[in-house]
């Protein structure tokens, strides 16, 4: 089934990026541990970054960076800490997969993965674009200036800011052109750590749906025969088996999508504010905060819809254990039906310690919340 395989694929870019730390290698584990050491050890010089350059100037030009480096190692930490349930959520889901053979479950697996693949190629290439032109354009004027001979090699080169800046002086030298280099390498792994770990929510709580949706069509089938005890032991076993999915999804995305939502909101008001403010005079700054701005709204509201979907799809469960006829089945499994009819009275919903839900009702609170924060920044301005 393309669900079995898109899964390969899932635990493939886990894989690549630093998610997944079953490799089968001591050598490749370490290499991830180190990623994730490398995560953690540039927090202190952002903070020291801070610190030189004045909480203003680099909130001003470059707060998408340095909030995104915060959360994507918040991110980092949380998938390491939740290795061995990340390993087991893959796990759950091929078990299931593999028995899902119907008609209609192959149907709606090769029709709704598809969807769930197409945000994640979406944002591998919106990433890569980024990336390669806040960090490419300027080293490829700079080497073209190097070439032609007319740079001065004590001036002061071409840049986008970054977060790493105020450490060294900004003129041409190898120290310089090495600090940005290490720079662009940083935020690519940042990125790709990033691009994971919504790919992550993306895929499994796509076919998380999916599954939702095939035990709602083994409910109406059991409607039609009440009397079956079997079936109605099946379906309470699969619902079972998804209930247990969606606590140890909670753990491993719960953290992570918390921490982005929550300085998603700070995030988006700081680059409105910049965008409405302090860079009229910088077009190309202008753009690529505008481009930031759209990018990360887009990005909580995308996993806040994901959230969302699971929620709705776990509403109808409860919704089709009501629509049973009751007073047609057995006594022994109208107990039954019960149990399931209260297990199935509160949705799935993926939040920390049961604050930050993933819906859509929050992604309004975020963008309140960003509205709130910026016209306070206004009449303090």
């Amino acid at each position: 089934m393309t669900g079995k395989r898109d899964l390969s694929d899932l635990v493939l870019r886990l894989k690549i990026h630093g998610g997944w730390y079953d490799l089968g290698s001591r050598n490749l584990s370490y290499l991830q541990r180190f990623r994730l050491v490398c995560f953690v050890g540039m927090l202190p010089f952002i903070l020291v970054a801070f610190f030189r350059a004045g909480l203003i100037e680099t909130l001003n030009k470059s707060a998408y960076l340095s909030f995104g480096a915060v959360y994507v190692t918040v991110k980092a930490v949380s998938y390491y800490l939740q290795r061995d349930r990340t390993r087991l959520i893959v796990e759950r889901l091929v078990y299931l997969i593999q028995e899902r053979r119907t008609p209609y479950d192959i149907q709606i697996f090769d029709r709704y993965s598809k969807l769930a693949w197409k945000s994640v190629y979406l944002l591998e290439v919106v990433s890569a674009i980024y990336v390669s032109s806040y960090f490419g354009f300027p080293m490829i004027y700079e080497l073209g200036v190097c070439l032609a001979g007319t740079a001065d090699p004590g001036g002061e080169p071409y840049s986008f800011p970054h977060p790493l800046e105020s450490l060294i002086p900004k003129r041409r030298s190898g120290l310089y052109y090495l600090i940005w280099f290490l720079s662009a390498v940083w935020c690519w792994l940042l990125l790709a750590y990033a691009i994971v770990s919504l790919g992550f929510l993306f895929v499994v709580v796509t076919y998380c749906c999916i599954l939702l949706r095939s035990l709602a069509k083994e409910i109406e089938a059991f409607s039609a025969t009440p009397e079956d005890g079997r079936a109605l032991g099946r379906i309470t076993l699969h619902y079972q088996q998804l209930l247990q999915l969606s606590v140890d999804m909670k753990a491993v995305i719960g953290p992570p999508m918390a921490a982005q939502n929550a300085v998603g909101a700070l995030l988006l008001t700081l680059l409105v504010y910049n965008i409405s403010h302090n860079l009229k005079g910088d077009p190309m700054l202008l753009m690529v905060n505008v481009f930031a701005w759209v990018t990360m709204i887009n990005i909580i509201f995308m996993s806040c819809l994901t959230g969302e979907m699971l929620q709705a799809e776990s509403q109808k469960i409860y919704e089709s254990f009501c629509d049973l006829p009751y007073h047609e089945m057995p006594p022994k499994l109208r107990k039954a039906l019960s149990f399931l009819i209260l297990l199935s009275l509160k949705p799935m919903v993926i939040n920390y310690k049961r604050k930050l839900p993933l819906n859509l009702r929050f992604f309004q609170e975020i963008v309140d919340s960003s509205y709130t924060y910026f016209m306070l920044l206004n009449s303090l301005a």
